[in-house]
């Protein structure tokens, strides 16, 4: 019995917002702040501003705004547990409904929603409406708060950590402002569990952010040693749509770093050379054609250890000088076949050689480029296998 007579205010609260919501589009929102302020509880609070929520009206946005701001004055955390997860329920709806009007004048008091409270569902919210409002001058202070949360779990505090990671994404994704983007990319690699979502979001938004995000991403290449980071940056790079001379130029940048790394550093050579890799197939993948790249391609030629890691490697930037076909990309492959047929002739190159001189003459018929002609006539006349000869006579036809 007592258990119902509980109900009856809340039943009547719900009768009088029901009778109400019949006028909802022309009611005055001063009637519905009244009847909102008369309700004697928390919960009966709750059922008023659902009804609320779905006006959708942009003219209740000022009385929402002053209900946070009761809300957080009173500590919405104190007090008996059911009557504080009623205010935080409330908080909830209140900063999820400002969100949704975006209303400009909501800002000051969404960012009290989120650094004052500890509740972390609550903080969330206001994080993403301050997103869907654009209220870019808080995206530093999100960037810095998700990046710390992306150095690692803090002991019984992970899941909040979680939830909270997931809304900044979330919120620095609305506001596409590039003070976010970095944040966002290492969430994407960061420690956050498969079921959270969080890498995932993080990927996605990292697509949509920012059109042309190569400098954010070139800030990363050049400062984070990780070459398993300075790699997913450069993937980041290739895939965005920035257009390719910014592509190539980060590309270049990369194999340059990559150079660098395994030339001071015998730690991680294999991590150096596969960043070395994907460089490479970033040039090659937008077409580069600058003569810039080619002794960057060179040098990762020379560095050659003669094993299969490094012939692969070897290739790939022969193939990337064939795509590239400048003027500076001819001439060094016509002195690298020259090369090779004064090794022939003193009967020295091995099969693996061999391989490389038919990579030599594929990316000089992809290249096209006239100035390797003289080079393939004097190939005639070496003693190379019948195969290779046969592919020198195929690939002079193609230069002509």
């Amino acid at each position: 019995m007592k258990r119902n007579m509980k109900r009856i205010p809340v039943l009547l609260a719900l009768s009088l917002v029901s009778l109400l919501s019949v006028h909802a589009a022309s009611e005055d929102a001063v009637v519905w702040e009244e009847i909102y302020n008369r309700v004697p509880s928390e919960e009966q609070r709750v059922a008023v501003m659902l009804k609320i929520m779905e006006l959708k009206d942009p003219e209740i946005a000022p009385m929402l705004i002053r209900a946070l701001d009761r809300l957080l004055v009173e500590n919405i955390e104190s007090g008996r547990a059911t009557d504080r997860n009623y205010r935080i329920l409330l908080a909830r709806l209140t900063v999820r409904e400002l969100g949704d009007l975006k209303n400009p004048e909501a800002a000051e008091t969404l960012y009290r929603a989120y650094v004052d409270p500890k509740d972390a569902l609550l903080r969330g919210e206001a994080a993403v409406a301050l997103g869907k409002l654009s209220a870019v001058a808080y995206a530093p202070r999100f960037a810095d708060d998700l990046a710390r949360i992306n150095l690692g779990p803090n002991g019984p505090a992970r899941r909040d950590q979680e939830i909270l990671a997931h809304s900044l994404v979330e919120a620095l994704e609305l506001m596409r402002d590039p003070a976010g983007y970095e944040s966002v990319f290492m969430a994407s690699m960061a420690w956050y569990g498969s079921a959270t979502r969080v890498r995932e979001s993080a990927e996605r938004a990292l697509s949509t952010m920012i059109d042309d995000p190569t400098d954010a991403l070139a800030a990363i290449i050049e400062k984070n040693p990780a070459m398993t980071v300075r790699t997913a940056a450069l993937r980041a790079a290739i895939r965005s749509k920035a257009g390719d001379e910014r592509k190539a130029a980060i590309a270049r940048r990369s194999l340059a770093l990559g150079i660098e790394r395994a030339t001071v550093d015998k730690r991680g050579l294999a991590e150096a050379a596969a960043f070395r890799m994907e460089a490479i197939s970033s040039l090659a993948r937008v077409r580069d054609r600058s003569p810039e790249s080619v002794p960057l391609l060179a040098t990762a030629i020379a560095m050659d250890r003669r094993d299969d890691a490094s012939l692969d490697e070897s290739i790939r930037a022969y193939a990337t000088l064939g795509v590239n076909g400048s003027d500076e990309a001819a001439r060094y492959l016509a002195s690298r076949l020259e090369e090779y047929g004064t090794r022939e002739t003193d009967k020295m190159n091995t099969a693996r050689d061999k391989t490389l001189i038919r990579q030599i003459l594929s990316s000089m018929r992809a290249a096209k480029n006239p100035l390797v002609r003289e080079a393939l006539l004097r190939a005639q006349h070496v003693d190379f296998d019948d195969g290779i000869l046969r592919l020198v006579r195929e690939t002079l036809d193609a230069v002509r």
